[in-house]
C-alpha cells in the first residue's frame, strides 16, 4: 500500500490545479500543430503488425497499471488499503483495483478514489502528447510516433469504456454511488428475472419478492440499459470482434500462399492473428468460467 503522505501529495488540491494547467498546456498545443491531436488512423499499419501489437500491449500494460494505481493512491489518501488484480468484463481482460475499503468513507470521500483512474488516463494522455511533441521537434518520423498514437487512442478508447455502465465501469460505482445503492448490477439481474418469470407465465425466471422500491425507478432505468448494454455487446461479439478475428487469420493464410509475399510478412500476420485469437480466448474462458 502507499504512504499516505505521498497519496495526499498526489491528490491534494495544488497538485490537482497542476494536472489541470499541464492538460491546458497540451490542449494548446494540440491546437497549433494537428498532429498531436487524435488520430484516428492510427491502428492502421500495413506492416510491423505483430511488433506493434506486442509493443503496444506492452505500454498500454503500464497506463492500464497506472490507471488502477490512481484508484490505489487516490484511495490511499483516505487511509483505505485496496489491492491490484486481474479480472474480465465480459470477454476482455482488464486490470481492476479492490475498492471495497471506500465503502467505509462518507459519500463525498468516495467520488475522488473512483475518478482516479480517469484522472490518471487524461495525465498519461497529456505525458504521451508531450512525448510526440519532443520526437517532433527532434525530427523524428513514421513508427516511433504512430505507436504513440495508437496508444493515446487507446486510453481514449478505455475512458470511453468506463461509460458502459452494464460492466460495472467506474461510472457504474459513480453511479451507485450518488443514488446510494449497493449494487444496481445484482438487483437489475433479479429485476429482470422478476420480470421474465411474469412475462414467461412462470416458465422462466425467478420470482423475486426483494425488489426495493426505494430505488424503483433508477433500477428500471439501469435494467433497461443493462439489457441493451448486453444485446449490443452480444451483436458486437459476433458481427464485428469474430470475424475480424476471422480476417486475421484469412490474411495470414493469403500471405503464406501468395508467392509475392515475403516470408517474414506472411509469418509477420500470423504471429498477429495468433497472439489476436489468444487474447480473446482467455479473456472469454474467464468470462465463461465466472459464469459457471
Amino acid at each position: 500500500s502507499a504512504p499516505v503522505w505521498l497519496a495526499r501529495a498526489l491528490f491534494s488540491l495544488p497538485t490537482l490545479v497542476v494536472y489541470l494547467a499541464i492538460l491546458g498546456l497540451v490542449a494548446h498545443a494540440a491546437i497549433e500543430n494537428p498532429r498531436l491531436r487524435l488520430n484516428f488512423d492510427a491502428f492502421y499499419l500495413e506492416q510491423h503488425l505483430t511488433l506493434t501489437l506486442v509493443l503496444l500491449l506492452l505500454l498500454y500494460g503500464v497506463t492500464a497499471s497506472l490507471h488502477e494505481l490512481g484508484h490505489m493512491l487516490a484511495a490511499a489518501r483516505h487511509g483505505i488499503r485496496s489491492k491490484l488484480g486481474i479480472g474480465n468484463r465480459l470477454w476482455s481482460l482488464v486490470a481492476e483495483a479492490d475498492l471495497t475499503g471506500i465503502l467505509t468513507l462518507p459519500k463525498s470521500q468516495r467520488y475522488l478514489p473512483l475518478f482516479g483512474g480517469m484522472i490518471v488516463d487524461l495525465l498519461s494522455i497529456a505525458l504521451v502528447t508531450l512525448s510526440i511533441q519532443w520526437l517532433i521537434r527532434q525530427g523524428h518520423d513514421g513508427f516511433v510516433i504512430q505507436l504513440l498514437q495508437a496508444l493515446i487512442l487507446q486510453i481514449v478508447i478505455s475512458i470511453s469504456w468506463q461509460f458502459n455502465l452494464f460492466l460495472k465501469t467506474d461510472i457504474y460505482y459513480v453511479v451507485c454511488t450518488y443514488y446510494g445503492h449497493p449494487d444496481l448490477d445484482r438487483a437489475a439481474r433479479i429485476y429482470l428475472q422478476d420480470k421474465l418469470h411474469t412475462l414467461s407465465f412462470g416458465l422462466r425466471g425467478e420470482k423475486s419478492a426483494g425488489i426495493e422500491g426505494k430505488h424503483l425507478g433508477v433500477l428500471r432505468a439501469f435494467a433497461a440499459l443493462w439489457l441493451i448494454g448486453r444485446i449490443s455487446a452480444l451483436a458486437f461479439l459476433v458481427l464485428v470482434l469474430i470475424p475480424t478475428l476471422a480476417r486475421y487469420f484469412v490474411r495470414a493464410r493469403d500471405a503464406f500462399t501468395n508467392p509475392a509475399t515475403a516470408s517474414a510478412a506472411a509469418y509477420d500476420a500470423a504471429a498477429f492473428a495468433v497472439i489476436s485469437m489468444a487474447l480473446f480466448l482467455l479473456g472469454m474462458y474467464m468470462w465463461l468460467r465466472r459464469r459457471k
